[in-house]
């Protein structure tokens, strides 16, 4: 039937000024046609503010028993009067009595969006874990790049300071040129030594093997009678520089002739001094001819 679907309660709002007797005696009569036919409505109790209130007059417009209860009197009574309730305790169960009554269906938010906040929590805990995951991973790369690259940097040190040490044997104690690479220095000599050992290239009379020839040239066409003896020998790229001594004064002027007549080779300075057991000791320097530079 109807009834088994109608409200338990009824709620409505009443404006100030209006006739509250009657508005009562309309939702009343709603009330009771809503209710159980087996248990139908017989009183009506009202209780609050009823001095706006027709008891009787409501009474025959609805043709229930109309009664008024002032429970908050009732309750300061019992107060009064009962010593084996505690005010407390009959609060809390006149609390209760009325959250029974007007209680209906509750939300509850814990339950309601608890899958949710859980969901959320669980996705913001992984997305935490691969955030901390993911930097953890790029420092590690980092640091193991940047452990690397400093490796590197040592062997490339290394490696250019024994090339420099090897440039400056071949080069006679010269430093690359200024914004050259020590490698590319390397390769120029290379290639010059190589192209003066083929008698080729700019090498000529500079290079290291012709200025021991000519040298050598003059030393042998110098009478039989000289006894040169040739103590240190000293190449640079522009000259050659020679110690020695011979066994005599005239002998060191023949020498020095011999020199002087070589076509490739002419006397730079020389300075002669008197040795022990009268020989003569010479320490002269040999460069190429200017005329031999400038063909």
């Amino acid at each position: 039937s109807q009834a088994d679907f109608a409200p338990a309660g009824r709620s409505f709002l009443i404006g100030k000024g209006q006739d509250v007797t009657g508005i009562l005696s309309r939702e009343i009569m709603l009330a009771k046609g809503a209710s159980d036919p087996a248990q139908p409505m017989t009183t009506v109790v009202l209780m609050g503010n009823l001095d706006t209130v027709d008891a009787d007059l409501l009474a025959q417009r609805t043709g229930l028993e109309v009664q008024t209860a002032a429970p908050e009197k009732m309750l300061v009574a019992a107060l009064v009067d009962d010593e084996d309730i505690a005010s407390h305790e009959l609060m809390i169960a006149y609390g209760a009595a009325l959250a029974g009554r007007t209680r209906g269906h509750k939300t509850d938010f814990r339950r309601d969006f608890m899958p949710y906040q859980g969901r959320r929590k669980v996705v913001q805990s992984s997305l935490r874990l691969i955030g901390i995951s993911l930097t953890i991973l790029l420092v590690s790369l980092a640091i193991f790049f940047q452990l690397k690259t400093f490796r590197m940097r040592g062997y490339t040190r290394a490696l250019n300071k024994k090339a420099l040490t090897e440039y400056k044997a071949i080069t006679f104690g010269k430093k690359p040129p200024r914004g050259m690479s020590v490698s590319s220095g390397l390769r120029r000599e290379y290639k010059r030594a190589k192209q003066a050992e083929e008698g080729i290239g700019p090498g000529g009379d500079k290079s290291v093997p012709a200025k021991l020839t000519f040298f050598f040239e003059a030393l042998t066409k110098t009478p039989k009678k000289v006894d040169v003896r040739v103590q240190q020998i000293t190449i640079t790229e522009r000259s050659m520089k020679v110690k020695g001594d011979t066994n005599s004064r005239s002998g060191t002027m023949a020498f020095f002739n011999e020199i002087k007549k070589h076509p490739r080779i002419s006397l730079g300075s020389e300075r002669l001094t008197a040795g022990p057991d009268r020989r003569d000791i010479f320490d002269i320097t040999l460069e190429p001819k200017k005329s031999e530079m400038k063909r």
